[in-house]
């Protein structure tokens, strides 16, 4: 399965989702964990960052997602009825296309079940 190869949110930021609001997104969506993988049914929005920036030509490739999902989880909803799945991390690939490929796969994967992916980070150039 194509989400295997993605990794766990921190548990830093779980750690920091536990002090937020009951009414925030925060307690509002489901998270790839160490221990559970969400389960996409009835889900909308599957978020999903991308740790891959050598397309500018950085060498080792790293971004701090939990500074985004610290501020992104922090906001209130509204009145919308739409269900998020942060699917965590994915690492880069040995090459740069095979992180491409892994993106591609999973984004063609949750299209496939009617899931808009969110894809945050990589850098293509």
């Amino acid at each position: 399965m194509v989400f295997d190869f993605l990794q766990p949110v921190s548990t830093a930021f779980l750690d920091f989702k536990e002090t937020l609001s009951n009414q925030t997104l925060g307690k509002k969506a489901v998270f790839h964990t160490v221990t559970d993988f969400p389960n996409l049914d009835n889900v909308n929005i599957a978020i999903v960052c991308v740790n891959e920036n050598r397309g500018k030509g950085v060498e080792n490739p790293t971004n701090e997602f939990d500074i985004f999902r610290n501020n992104f989880y922090s906001l209130f909803p509204g009145n919308w009825d739409v269900s998020i799945a942060d699917l965590g991390n994915i690492q880069f690939g040995e090459t740069i296309e095979d992180t491409y490929f892994l993106v591609k796969s999973i984004t063609e994967d949750l299209l496939r079940k009617k899931i808009i992916p969110i894809i945050i980070g990589g850098v293509k150039i």
